[in-house]
């Protein structure tokens, strides 16, 4: 497998950014994975991202293939988690990887440099939500030792919040 190496996003990229997402959200549709859509997450989300440098995208051969978002901010329903307290932590947001290199282990080693660049920035935990609709993200952060730490729901339903220790 290809090694990814990722980058902060820059503005020039906002288009295929979007494309990505858009591309992953078809595809999701189309697995019956209904978690995304033209509203989340949508172009001006996506421009505060690369805005804020928190989006980290990784190009290969000129292409895009997978994209994160890692900062802290977490919606008001985190509150409610069953978080380790006391830890820095950060919030991983938005992962995904291109519909074509999906199953090639790219999201793994997307979480892999996530958690690489949390722990350089001093913290002790990754978070995120994952849909409980979608067992494949289920089932890459409980083989890479994500504890469950709670459920909330949003707009399209419920989602599983995880935690790990770095």
């Amino acid at each position: 497998m290809n090694d990814l190496i990722f980058s902060p996003a820059s503005p020039e990229l906002l288009d295929d950014i979007c494309a990505l997402y858009q591309d992953v959200t078809a595809h999701l549709n189309s697995m019956g994975i209904i978690q995304w859509d033209d509203e989340y997450p949508n172009r001006e989300i996506l421009s505060e991202d690369i805005a804020s440098g928190s989006m980290y995208v990784s190009i290969m051969d000129g292409r895009l293939i997978a994209a994160y978002v890692l900062n802290d901010d977490s919606d008001i329903e985190y509150e409610t988690g069953n978080w380790d307290t006391g830890s820095k932590s950060l919030i991983l947001h938005r992962l995904c990887t291109h519909p074509d290199f999906q199953g090639q282990g790219f999201g793994r080693k997307s979480v892999l440099d996530a958690e690489k660049r949390a722990r350089e920035l001093g913290c002790d935990y990754l978070r995120l939500d994952a849909f409980e609709k979608n067992p494949i993200s289920l089932g890459l952060y409980k083989s890479m030792g994500y504890r469950n730490a709670g459920s909330v729901t949003f707009r399209m339903g419920t989602f599983y919040l995880f935690e790990k220790k770095l």
